[in-house]
This record gives C-alpha cells, structure tokens and sequence, in this order.
C-alpha cells in the first residue's frame, strides 16, 4: 500500500468566487439598509403619535404620516429584496462547492 501525496494532505476547499462575495455583500447592504429605514420610520411614528414629532412647514399630519409610511414599505421591501438575494447566493455556493467536489 503506497502512500500518495493525496491521502496525506485532503484537498484544500474550494475558493468562493468573487461575484458570490459581491452577492453576498449586496444582500448585506440591503436587509441593513431596509432595517434602518424601517426603524427610522418607526421611531417618527411614534414621535408623531406623542406629537413630538416637528413637522414640516407646509406639511399636514397627514401627508407627513404617508411619508412616513411610504419610508416604512421601502425599508420592509428592501429587507424582502435582501433576502432573497441572500437565498439566491447561498444557493449559488451551495451548487459551486457540489460542482466543484464532484470534480475532485
């Protein structure tokens, strides 16, 4: 039984490439974007239910409140968006380390 280079040393792990990263990162951006809109919406909610909340000149409640609310949609559709990017990514290393271990 000869020992070969192979059996002594296991193949070194496959190198995640560049543009699974930038998928990575993009969805990373998105969901902490979105969450910060969210929250920041959320906080002036209740600013604006305690009436702390300095309105803008020319502004009613109202309008002020849509604002507001068009804020909140955009944050949750942006952690939405983040998400499945994410699911997207991990799904695309998922299928490169399975090409790249039936390779080997």
């Amino acid at each position: 039984m000869s020992l070969t280079n192979s059996s002594i040393m296991p193949s070194s792990p496959p190198e995640v490439r560049s543009l699974d990263r930038a998928f990575d990162v993009t969805a990373a951006v998105m969901i902490a974007t979105g969450a910060t809109l969210f929250f920041i919406a959320k906080r002036t909610f209740g600013a604006i239910a305690v009436g702390t909340y300095r309105m803008q000149e020319g502004l009613t409640h109202v309008a002020q409140t849509e604002i507001v609310d068009a804020r909140s949609r955009l944050g949750a559709i942006l952690i939405g968006v983040g998400l499945v990017v994410a699911a997207a990514s991990a799904l695309r290393h998922f299928f490169h380390l399975r090409r790249s271990t039936v390779r080997d």
